[in-house]
């Protein structure tokens, strides 16, 4: 049963595996949309037919230009049918997706060919005109920039030099609508991320909290038992400074008291002999009235 389960295993994923022949044609077939297609870039909706049109006719160079410009419509017309712009935020709306026309299918060779032409004229450019800084193509990008808006009461992009006073209202209007509901979206989005993430780091932060008293709670311990620490140091230089005086004061206190003690023992000794003297002076006494009243009644 286990090889007969393995062998199935094996056909179900080579019968669906991607042929490699199958994954090229994919490939190639990605590769060839537009650019902004593929990097999922910011593309119009939709496209004002006059975008097509040549700005000079009587010159190949317009001629040119206004070729160029028909088929850069014809390309962003295709793209928004086909690939129509998912606009952020906005709710599923179910719309009638417009038809696409095909497009001629040009030769990879013409591809290539047209791309080494672009890329030859561009040097050509940059050797006669020079490269272009970085900084100064910014500079001029947001000049540029600057002078479009969109425009509601068009409902199209526009210079501001050309808008009415009221329709650069608008445009600020709409584009404060516009900021306001992308926040309002972001706003709700981080909401609902804060309350996941206090989910699940809620029991970490009360592991947190208590950690931090105890850290506290130690950290303050170890300032008592510094300044403890501090304090009997100080006391130990302060005796140790201290105890060669005072074991000269014992000293001398001590002497003294002996010599003291000296003194008063001659002192008790010499009364001890005038005691005794005296004792002897009242025996005497005493022993001579006996003999005086012995002879008188005699």
């Amino acid at each position: 049963s286990l090889s007969l389960s393995l062998s199935l295993s094996l056909f179900l994923s080579l019968s669906l595996a991607p042929s490699p022949s199958l994954w090229v044609m994919e490939h190639a077939f990605l590769s060839r949309r537009n650019a902004a297609v593929r990097r999922d870039l910011p593309r119009p909706s939709t496209v004002d037919a006059s975008l097509g049109q040549a700005r000079e006719t009587d010159t190949d160079a317009g001629k040119a230009d206004g070729l160029v410009r028909s088929e850069m419509v014809v390309l962003l017309n295709h793209d928004a049918a086909k690939y129509p712009v998912k606009k952020p935020g906005a709710k599923k709306e179910k719309k009638r997706k417009r038809k696409a026309e095909d497009l001629p299918q040009i030769p990879d060779a013409e591809l290539a060919a047209a791309r080494e032409m672009v890329a030859a004229e561009l040097k050509l450019l940059v050797a006669d005109n020079g490269e272009v800084p970085a900084t100064k193509f910014a500079e001029v990008w947001e000049e540029t920039k600057g002078e479009f808006a969109y425009l509601p009461d068009r409902k199209a992009y526009g210079p501001l030099s050309t808008a009415s006073a009221s329709e650069r209202m608008s445009s600020l209007q709409h584009e404060f609508e516009a900021l306001r509901e992308h926040m309002a979206a972001h706003a709700q989005r981080a909401a609902k991320l804060e309350g996941k993430l206090r989910v699940k780091t809620a029991g970490y932060e009360g592991r947190a909290d208590q950690l931090r008293g105890a850290v506290v709670a130690a950290h303050d311990f170890r300032d008592e038992k510094v300044l403890e620490l501090a304090c009997f140091k100080l006391l130990a230089d302060t005796e140790e400074v201290a105890l060669p005086q005072r074991t000269a004061d014992l000293y001398d206190l001590a002497k003294l008291e002996q010599e003291r003690n000296m003194e008063l023992q001659k002192e008790y000794s010499a009364l001890i002999k005038e005691r005794d003297y005296l004792y002897g002076l009242v025996s005497s006494a005493e022993s001579a009235d006996g003999t005086a009243d012995a002879n008188g009644a005699n």
